[in-house]
């Protein structure tokens, strides 16, 4: 059997990104890990198709690559047709894409976007990103395993085909909701190149107000195994709102640097997402404002 590891390496190798994939303190990154930045914190109304422009400035403030959402025939065709391209063009990896999963007790329907453009992802690396919703069961219902385990099987088939990875999404009140769902159902799937997010605004909201960085280590430890990505944000230690679980990475009572150190500590070395959902409209700035202050909060976090 395949280990996540070799998979890892055979299909980083094919993509020449293997010193990305692999990152070690020894790299040439200057960080632990490379820092890429989700559309949430790149736009200014969620759900906006970025612009040419928009990818050029990641570059100038020194991200390493974006996570779009592509969800609809328009914003699968947006990323194939232009963000590849851009991507292309200004050195940037595209790290995920944002799709779904919706459940019910009929069975399980995926995005049909995934596997008509996973094609044009060949040997990108990238990675599908797949929250799990559902109107019939609840948060974290085992139940749902039997539905969710084939149908993110064959994603992970095709995808592996194509030198990409998928990673389970954890998002609050969707089925899975918590990394420790995430985390059980990757390992069901019995995949190498099926992996968890660990999604800090989500952990902070359904853990509740006693998640300091100090507990982040348990946790981070049950999901090393299987961590792919990571994403991170401003947020209030005791917040309980979106308003205060995502805002700039340098606002918020919450330890980032130390969740931060949590994970170096624990040996990751994986890419890490700037999350910025409504940022912009929540703290009336321009998403520019947003990327070039958490970029340089960033870089003091990891002096």
């Amino acid at each position: 059997m395949v280990t996540r590891r070799q998979f890892l390496k055979q299909s980083a190798a094919s993509a020449g990104l293997l010193r990305e994939l692999l990152a070690s303190p020894a790299s040439p990154n200057p960080f632990f890990a490379p820092f890429f930045a989700m559309d949430t914190a790149m736009v200014k109304t969620f759900g906006a198709l970025l612009d040419q422009s928009d990818l050029q400035l990641l570059m100038q403030l020194g991200y390493s690559g974006v996570a779009p959402i592509a969800s609809s025939p328009e914003t699968w065709n947006h990323l194939v047709r232009s963000d590849l391209s851009w991507c292309t063009q200004f050195h940037l990896r595209l790290y995920a894409v944002y799709s779904s999963i919706k459940v019910g007790s009929a069975g399980a329907v995926t995005d049909p976007g995934i596997a008509a453009n996973l094609p044009a992802l060949k040997d990108t690396a990238t990675t599908i990103w797949l929250p799990v919703t559902s109107t019939e069961f609840k948060p974290s219902d085992l139940a749902a395993d039997r539905l969710i385990v084939p149908a993110v099987r064959q994603i992970a088939d095709l995808a592996a085909r194509n030198g990409c990875f998928v990673a389970l999404y954890p998002h609050f009140e969707s089925v899975i909701e918590r990394v420790d769902d995430a985390i059980r159902i990757a390992r069901q799937c019995e995949r190498p190149n099926v992996g968890v997010t660990f999604n800090l605004c989500h952990w902070l909201r359904t853990a509740g107000p006693q998640n300091g960085p100090e507990n982040a280590a348990a946790q981070i430890k049950r999901a090393l195994p299987v961590l792919s990505q990571v994403t991170i944000n401003g947020a209030n230690r005791d917040g309980s709102s979106w308003q205060e679980l995502i805002q700039p990475l340098d606002q918020g009572t919450f330890n980032v640097k130390s969740f931060l150190k949590q994970l170096r500590d624990a040996g990751y070395h994986g890419p890490i997402g700037l999350q910025g959902y409504d940022v912009a409209k929540t703290f009336h700035l321009e998403p520019k404002e947003n990327l070039q202050r958490s970029m340089a909060a960033w870089k003091a976090m990891n002096a």
